[in-house]
Formats: C-alpha cells, sequence, structure tokens
C-alpha cells in the first residue's frame, strides 16, 4: 500500500506537537535525570517524511551508580503520558557524568507497516 510523504508528514507533526519534555529512562523504565523540556531545552525536527526528532543534542546530568538504558517523551514537562521512546545500549555510571543523547538519533519514525 502506498502512502504519500505528506501524509506521513502530518502524522509526524501531529506526534512533535504531543511532546513536552524527554527524559532518560533505568533497566526499570524509572526516570533518572531531570527532563528535558520542549521550548526550553529543545525544538522539534519533522523535515523528513514520518520523522520527529529533537533539533539539538541533549545532555543531562548523571549521579554515580546510575545506569542509563533508555529514552522516553512525554506528553507534559512533569508526570503526564509516557508517549514512547527507546531503549540505549546500557551504560553504568560509577562518578557522577554527562549523558548527552543525539538529537538525530532520537525521535520517532512514521512509517506503514509492511
Amino acid at each position: 500500500m502506498y502512502v504519500h510523504d505528506s501524509y506521513l508528514d502530518g502524522i509526524a507533526d501531529a506526534g512533535a506537537g504531543m511532546v513536552e519534555s524527554i527524559a532518560l529512562v533505568d533497566e526499570t523504565g524509572t526516570e533518572i535525570a531531570s527532563r528535558k523540556v520542549k521550548g526550553t531545552d529543545f525544538g522539534m525536527n519533522t523535515t523528513e517524511a514520518g520523522i520527529w526528532r529533537p533539533d539539538t543534542d541533549l545532555t543531562f546530568t548523571i549521579t554515580s551508580g546510575t545506569t542509563v538504558a533508555g529514552w522516553r517523551a512525554y506528553d507534559a514537562p512533569t508526570d503526564g503520558v509516557e508517549l514512547g521512546g527507546a531503549d540505549l545500549v546500557a551504560e553504568e555510571y560509577t562518578n557522577d557524568g554527562e549523558y548527552t543523547l543525539i538529537g538525530n538519533d532520537s525521535g520517532f519514525v512514521h512509517q506503514l507497516g509492511s
């Protein structure tokens, strides 16, 4: 089935409009760092058909003893509904540090399934 790029763009734009914050999570899905808020810390990029992603890299402060295992998007700056996200290669921090979520490697791809 054929779907025009403009349709996929519309879906991506609508989805991007719902995202208000992005957070890192540990292996249990628990938030481990302060959320980055849309409009303050990042904007949305929907320049490719059916894809939205943050328009910049997001750097989070991580405390020692924490494992970064994924990222999640939410529909509110705090609390709210988890809209989805992705798992990352787990990275354990034995000391305080920073984790940079690469904007171009993050986001949602809307495409027609096979």
